[in-house]
């Protein structure tokens, strides 16, 4: 919840898939399951792909590894750079306008 909470103040709008489960990663998993992995892998691709959104934000890094694997057609970004991104660039806004005004 709180992670969706700041995103939202960031000022971006969430896309939820509908649906939530396992990238299929899970540490060595993918490796010693690989097909249950692939299978887990396509079920939150299709998924994502269904929501249109425009980025895919994960806070796990194995997922993000694993999801950037299938999806190549948009972004597959890791929580913290969303933040990031948001608040640092409005952040530099502020400070540029400051500096404008001054």
């Amino acid at each position: 919840k709180e992670p969706r909470e700041l995103v939202k103040k960031a000022g971006i709008t969430l896309v939820d898939s509908g649906e939530t489960g396992c990238c299929g990663f899970g540490g060595l998993f993918c490796v010693s399951y690989r097909d249950i992995s692939e299978g887990l892998l396509r079920e939150r691709a299709e998924a994502y792909a269904r929501s249109k959104a425009d980025t895919v934000v994960t806070s796990c890094p194995g997922c993000m590894l694993q999801l950037s694997r299938t999806i190549t057609d948009r972004p597959v970004l890791h929580l913290v750079e969303v933040i990031e991104e948001a608040f640092c660039d409005r952040n530099a806004e502020k400070q540029g306008a400051a500096l404008k005004t001054a």
